[in-house]
């Protein structure tokens, strides 16, 4: 808790995420915990959990509704010469991730329809501009800085990323258009250089305090320049594009991934798109006066989404393009060529109706891929992601067939002599940017290796296994407040192993034996996907046809028809019978 002073620690314990200390006693009453006084050896301590399950509802709580930042901390299990270092636990913890507002990756409480963007703010050091300092004269009173505001036209540096779409932008520009800026971007968090923490007085605070945004002040560390972005890029910056970024803006870029990278802890590095300059893109700019005038994104009145120009016309199928469709009016394209081609690309499917019911059939097969994607360069993705993924893949090739045939229609119904058709022009400039040569291959490796029935199958027994696990949950709370209850009257040794006996077992042993039962059993993965599985689910086979040999000899040697073999997780596999037949082996 000292290392993460600024974070809501939240600490795995089997199957249960609890918290301690002042944050039990903070935090627990506002997610509706009941927090309770945990025995140590030093003392009772302040207790708050909830089941591991519902960890994603209460960081929600946390970070979106309360703007903290939370730390988790997981258990890893110790090997026996670790175990034998730690004085006999069982198990490691360390934090793994520091969640904030601005560096989601998928979590299901992230913004489907609006990119969640975390900004750095590069100033110059203020001891050199802008900031005098002025030691009072008066001998008996400390000395202190005071701070002058820095002019207008000071140049700053920005840089902002999205974590789970991997999008990265930079862009030079002063003090004054900064609020334009935030206003179209809606960073949900802003990182600037901690030594501008203790100047109170500087304008750049004042500029952040008008739309209440969450800032973070963060070590500015070792100056990373370009060229040693390229790690955590998937792509690197063009040679050509690499002398444009000012000073300001690699700075602002190098404080903005070393935080996001400090944050991500032990994750795999960063897989980003190599930055663009916002200078570059040939956009429009919206000052924020106009925004809120022309009620673009949220209205003047209460300042809400509903009401507003996107709420009207967001008539998106994809939430991809409901993210494109709100950073084009933040910043509306100035190229002639860019505002012609969308513009025949409308009027070519107002022009044929069925064309457009079809795209929208098809479009609406598709996932979030740009999230999907980001998910597996963080090593986070599942077999779902996967069909996912695949399933966008088919429908975008359905996508590409039907533009190509619609394509070859109209140029041969054009009648010779006449003018161009714009729409063939418009559809070939839009397939041209798309290549499917390696997702296609990839959706049919995905195809013939996931077993989609083994995939529900799997679903259905974790969805019965969380309803249980909640129940069980109920249980183990009420089982220790009996404890409780029976330490104060003071129950008896033998009393005290009766309640011991009536407690239910925990999470973590009813997880194992589900997970071990032969019935419930679902792989998400086709015995044929690679050679490896294949011979892996022969030997499964083989043993379990062993298993069913052993019990059904153990039944005919001791006449027990009852008899089965059952898995537990401090035994392993026992013997099971059940009522007269346990005379029988006795």
């Amino acid at each position: 808790m000292r290392k993460f002073d600024n974070c809501v620690l939240l600490t795995r314990v089997g199957g249960f995420y609890e918290l301690y200390f002042e944050h039990a006693e903070e935090y627990g009453p506002l997610l509706n915990l009941k927090v309770a006084q945990k025995k140590t050896n030093a003392g009772p301590v302040p207790m708050a959990g909830f089941p591991f399950f519902q960890l994603e509802r209460f960081l929600k709580t946390l970070v979106v509704d309360l703007n903290c930042y939370v730390a988790v901390a997981e258990e890893f299990p110790n090997d026996p010469g670790d175990r034998v270092k730690s004085g006999g636990l069982m198990h490691d913890r360390r934090v793994t991730r520091v969640i904030t507002p601005g560096t989601l990756i998928d979590e299901n409480f992230i913004d489907p329809y609006a990119n969640n963007y975390v900004m750095a703010i590069h100033l110059n050091n203020p001891d050199q501009e802008g900031v005098i300092p002025i030691t009072s004269v008066e001998e008996d009173q400390p000395s202190e800085v005071l701070t002058e505001s820095v002019p207008s036209d000071t140049p700053i540096g920005l840089a902002w990323l999205d974590i789970s779409t991997g999008q990265f932008y930079t862009q030079s520009t002063t003090v004054s258009s900064l609020p334009s800026i935030l206003s179209r971007v809606a960073p949900r968090e802003i990182v600037i250089d901690e030594i501008l923490e203790s100047q109170k007085d500087h304008n750049l605070f004042s500029v952040l305090a008008e739309d209440k945004h969450l800032i973070t002040f963060a070590a500015q560390g070792e100056h990373l320049p370009l060229s040693a972005w390229t790690p955590m890029l998937e792509s690197e910056v063009p040679a050509q594009a690499a002398p444009t970024f000012t000073a300001d803006e690699v700075a602002a870029g190098s404080l903005l991934l070393q935080y996001v990278r400090n944050r991500l802890l032990g994750m795999l590095s960063l897989r980003l798109q190599a930055p663009m300059r916002h200078e570059n893109l040939a956009v429009m700019t919206v000052d924020k006066t106009t925004m809120r005038s022309l009620e673009i994104k949220e209205t003047i009145r209460d300042g809400t989404f509903r009401g507003s120009l996107l709420h009207a016309i967001r008539r998106t199928v994809t939430k991809g393009g409901a993210r494109l469709l709100n950073a084009w009016l933040g910043a509306p394209s100035t190229s002639l060529e860019t505002i012609r081609a969308r513009q025949d690309l409308v009027e070519a499917f107002i022009r044929d109706d069925d064309l457009r019911d079809e795209v929208v059939l098809l479009l609406r097969r598709c996932h979030d891929s740009q999230r999907l994607v980001q998910k597996f360069a963080f090593g986070r993705g599942d077999a779902d992601d996967m069909i996912a993924l695949a399933s966008t893949i088919h429908a975008t090739q359905d996508i590409v067939s039907l533009l190509k045939s619609h394509r070859n229609g109209s140029q041969e119904e054009a009648p010779s002599g006449a003018g161009d058709n714009g729409a063939p022009q418009c559809f070939e400039s839009l397939l041209s940017r798309i290549t499917l040569d390696e997702p296609s291959k990839l959706a049919t490796r995905i195809g013939t290796s996931i077993d989609e029935e083994g995939l529900v199958q799997q679903h259905r027994n974790e969805d019965s296994e969380a309803s249980e696990l909640a129940a069980l949950a109920e249980d183990v709370v009420a089982a220790e407040e009996e404890g409780k209850e029976a330490n104060k009257k003071k129950t008896t040794a033998a009393a005290a192993a009766a309640a011991r006996k009536r407690r239910p077992p925990s999470i973590r042993d009813h997880y194992f034996a589900a997970a071990t039962d032969d019935n419930n059993l679902a792989f998400v993965m086709k015995p044929e996907a690679s050679p490896g599985l294949r011979k892996l689910h022969a030997e499964l086979a083989a043993l379990l046809r062993e298993k069913v040999t052993l019990a059904e000899t153990l039944r005919e040697q001791y006449d027990t028809p009852s008899l089965t073999l059952k898995w537990t997780p401090n035994l392993g596999h026992i013997v099971h019978v059940k009522g007269k037949d346990r005379t029988k082996l006795q």
